[in-house]
């Protein structure tokens, strides 16, 4: 079944004016004082991740569906932890 981000991204003009509207600097001015506002209301932790979240999915709703790129392994050890020192041998 096809999500509602999928639908929408069906509609190449709705797509596109959404994206004029999101890469806009207005859309990122009005984000920021809209988050000031909501913040002066003293939000719980649960309404600030609910708005986050959605003002997440909001800006990502035109844009194509791109997973996240797999860390490459690069097979190297990384071993953190310092060695003890050893005193040299004294003559």
């Amino acid at each position: 079944m096809a999500s509602s981000k999928d639908l929408f991204l069906r509609n190449e003009e709705d797509v596109k004016a959404a994206l004029a509207i999101t890469k806009s600097d207005i859309f990122f001015k009005l984000l920021a004082y809209a988050r000031a506002e909501f913040t002066q209301r003293n939000p719980t932790a649960e309404q600030s991740t609910g708005a986050n979240n959605f003002i997440s999915i909001l800006a990502d709703l035109p844009e194509e569906n791109t997973e996240e790129p797999e860390w490459v392994q690069s097979g190297l050890k990384h071993d953190l932890s310092v060695p003890e020192r050893t005193e040299p041998k004294q003559k």
